[in-house]
């Protein structure tokens, strides 16, 4: 992910479903998600949640 390469931290999306297999497939990519609700993934540093705080 172009993200991943300018150093953005925190990366989400949406659409992990398995009618869309190349989402899952990239995410999985780097690591799976960290936190995933519904079809929205979000990938944290280094591909873990840690530092990354719920919002509601």
């Amino acid at each position: 992910m172009w993200a991943r390469k300018v150093g953005a931290s925190i990366i989400c999306g949406h659409d992990y479903l398995s009618m869309f297999p190349g989402v899952i497939e990239a995410v999985d990519e780097f690591g799976g998600p960290a936190k995933l609700v519904d079809s929205l993934w979000l990938l944290g540093p280094a591909g873990d949640a840690r530092g990354v705080r719920k919002i509601v």
